[in-house]
């Protein structure tokens, strides 16, 4: 889920400069927005022309002791037949930090019914290191996995 940051830097006329940040796996998106007006609630600025920007403040815990990694490969046949792969190492998923799987470039949808499946080789509490595809990949197919390093 991305998270939304906001800093306020409020001038002494009475307008502010507004620094919105959009983190998406930790790419940081910024967006100067000048000469707005503030509105009377903390959360809200009213800005030129006529639109609202709603900051939420975020409760995702930091990602302090998690290693990214992006782009690692999966071990396991890409053959058109096999759906079962594993990482080199133990990823998040914890509804927050969740791995994303792309297939030849896609962003794929993770749950039952979906894409593919997360789960833990062994057994509940060992942490994650399976991808169960809903489909096979074949021969030629570009397939990696971007997540938190437990």
């Amino acid at each position: 889920m991305p998270e939304c940051r906001a800093e306020v830097l409020i001038e002494p006329q009475g307008t502010v400069e507004v620094v919105l940040e959009t983190v998406i796996h930790e790419v940081v998106i910024e967006e100067r927005v000048t000469e707005a007006e503030v509105t009377p609630t903390v959360h809200e600025v009213t800005v030129e022309p006529i639109e609202t920007v709603v900051v939420e403040v975020s409760t995702v815990p930091p990602s302090v002791g998690f290693v990214p990694r992006v782009r690692q490969p999966l071990v396991g046949d890409i053959d058109g037949s096999n759906t079962v792969y594993t990482s080199a190492l133990k990823f998040m998923h914890d509804g927050v930090r969740d791995e994303v799987l792309c297939y030849n470039g896609v962003e794929q949808d993770e749950g039952v019914g979906d894409d593919y499946v997360a789960s833990e080789s062994g057994g509940p509490g060992t942490g994650f290191d399976t991808i169960t595809m809903s489909f096979a990949p074949r021969p030629g197919d570009k397939l990696w996995l971007n997540y938190y390093q437990v």
